[in-house]
């Protein structure tokens, strides 16, 4: 399982469900989300699709973030693959009082690293919402680009290649 030096990377279960839960309904959370909130039936629902979808995949999968020091459970981080697992999307949500100390990207370079070198993929991209500064700067320290789409979603577009990657 992968892990940083604070942060240990866990898959989640259905014991899960209430922290999953209060992440995904904090109005600090969701500010640049396309939903308000998130109801107990919708949080089971999705640990099972991430379940039969993921299984244990070691990269491609959604991942409960934990310190270390604490063993608290501080948000999540994904990677979600494509069909042919050549392309793969990444998101994250942390806790508000977890944000700015570092903890994004410090687990999502381990998890670049790792798809990047165990992995067929070419590309991977994050999609965010065009006011959120924190998360376009957060993709630019982790040496994304922009990206230009012919027709681009509600979000601000970035993305990483293998060519991109191994010139880091």
């Amino acid at each position: 399982m992968l892990n940083t030096e604070r942060l240990d990377f866990k898959l989640f279960t259905a014991e899960d469900r209430y922290f999953l839960y209060t992440l995904n309904n904090n109005k600090k959370v969701n500010r640049y989300s396309t939903y308000d909130s998130f109801s107990m039936e919708r949080t089971i629902k999705t640990l099972t699709e991430w379940e039969n979808r993921f299984g244990n995949d070691p990269i491609f999968n959604t991942y409960k973030l934990v310190l270390k020091e604490t063993d608290e459970a501080i948000g999540f981080i994904a990677l979600i693959p494509s069909s042919d697992n050549r392309t793969a999307e990444i998101a994250y949500r942390l806790f508000p009082q977890h944000w700015r100390k570092g903890y994004c990207s410090e687990s999502l370079n381990v998890l670049i690293q790792a798809a990047f070198e165990t992995s067929e993929l070419d590309k991977m991209f994050i999609e965010t919402d065009p006011e959120n500064e924190p998360s376009i700067q957060l993709a630019y320290n982790l040496k994304f680009a922009d990206y230009e789409v012919e027709d681009p979603h509600s979000g601000k577009m970035f993305y990483l290649d293998r060519a991109m990657y191994e010139q880091l």
